[in-house]
C-alpha cells in the first residue's frame, strides 16, 4: 500500500480507516507465519516479559498465582511488539519531498546553466557566482526542513489524539458506514463502541509504529534528499573531466602544443 502523506492525511476518516484495516489485515494473514516462529525467539520474548514483569511488579504481585499468567501474557506481547518491525507492503512517501526535489533540480539546472554563460563572459565572477547561488539556496533549503520538521511533529499528535467522533469526514453516509465496519471488524459482539474504540487503539499503536519505522524520529529529515544535489555536481564535475582528458587543448601543454601543429602544418605544406 502507498500512502502519500501530506499533513492533512491523518486528519481524514476516510485515510486513516483504510490504513488501520490494511495493517489489521496483514496482520491476520501473516497469524500463521508468527504462530510458527523459532523457540529462541519465543525464548527471548518470555526472558524479556520476565524481567520486565520483575522491574515493573510487587513481590505480592509476582507471587500471586492468578494474575502471573496473565500478566506475562501481557508483558509478551508488548516486549515483541516493542521489536518487530514494519510492514514491508506499507510505503509511505511524503508529498512535499517530491515538490522539493522537482523544484531543486530546475533551480540547480538553471544555475547550471547561467553558471556557463558566466563563464564565457567573465571567468572571474564564476566563484562569487556559486557562492551567492549556494547561500541563497541554503535559505528555501533551511525553511523547508523547518516545515518538514514541524509537520513531522504535527503527524505525531495527530495520530495518538485521533478519534473517530474529530476525524474529517465529507458525508455524513460515510461516518456511519465507518463505524458499522468497524463494529463488524473489530469486535467479535458487533457492538459500535467496542469498536470504535479497538479501531482507534489500532491507529494509535500499530499506525503510530508503522510510521515512527518508514518515516524516522519526529525531527528526522530525509538526508537521502543530498543524492539529488551530488547528482546535478557530480554531472558538473563530468563536464571538467571531459575537458580536461577528452578535449586536447585543455589536457596538452600549449607550447608542445603550438609545436605539434606547426610541424602538421610544415608536412602537409611539403606534400
Amino acid at each position: 500500500m502507498l500512502v502519500l502523506w501530506s499533513p492533512e492525511h491523518f486528519t481524514r476518516l476516510w485515510c486513516c480507516f483504510e490504513l488501520a484495516v490494511f495493517l489489521e489485515k496483514c496482520t491476520n494473514t501473516g497469524l500463521k507465519s508468527l504462530l510458527q516462529n523459532s523457540y529462541a525467539e519465543m525464548k527471548r520474548a518470555c526472558v524479556g516479559a520476565m524481567l520486565d514483569l520483575r522491574r515493573n511488579s510487587s513481590p505480592t504481585e509476582i507471587n500471586n498465582e492468578e494474575t502471573v499468567p496473565a500478566r506475562i501474557a501481557v508483558a509478551t506481547s508488548v516486549h515483541r511488539t516493542r521489536n518487530e518491525t514494519h510492514d514491508k507492503k506499507l510505503v509511505i512517501i511524503p508529498v512535499q519531498m517530491g515538490v522539493f526535489c522537482m523544484a531543486f533540480h530546475v533551480m540547480s539546472y538553471v544555475v547550471c546553466v547561467l553558471s556557463r554563460v558566466m563563464e564565457c563572459l567573465n571567468r572571474d565572477l564564476v566563484e562569487p557566482f556559486w557562492a551567492l547561488a549556494i547561500l541563497v539556496g541554503c535559505l528555501p533549503i533551511s525553511r523547508f526542513c523547518r516545515r518538514y520538521s514541524q509537520d513531522r511533529l504535527e503527524l505525531n499528535k495527530q495520530i495518538a489524539q485521533f478519534t473517530v467522533s474529530r476525524a474529517d469526514c465529507f458525508l455524513p453516509e460515510d461516518r456511519e458506514f465507518i463505524k458499522t465496519a468497524t463494529a463488524c471488524l473489530y469486535s467479535e459482539t458487533l457492538n459500535e463502541i467496542d469498536g470504535i474504540a479497538a479501531f482507534e487503539h489500532v491507529l494509535r499503536s500499530r499506525v503510530q509504529q508503522n510510521v515512527d519505522k518508514i518515516l524516522g524520529s519526529r525531527l528526522h529529515v530525509p538526508w537521502r534528499l543530498t543524492m539529488a544535489v551530488m547528482f546535478v555536481l557530480t554531472l558538473r564535475g563530468l563536464d571538467k573531466v571531459a575537458e580536461t582528458f577528452l578535449i586536447p587543448s585543455h589536457s596538452a601543454d600549449p607550447g608542445a602544443l603550438s609545436g605539434i601543429q606547426a610541424r602538421q602544418a610544415a608536412t602537409s605544406f611539403t606534400l
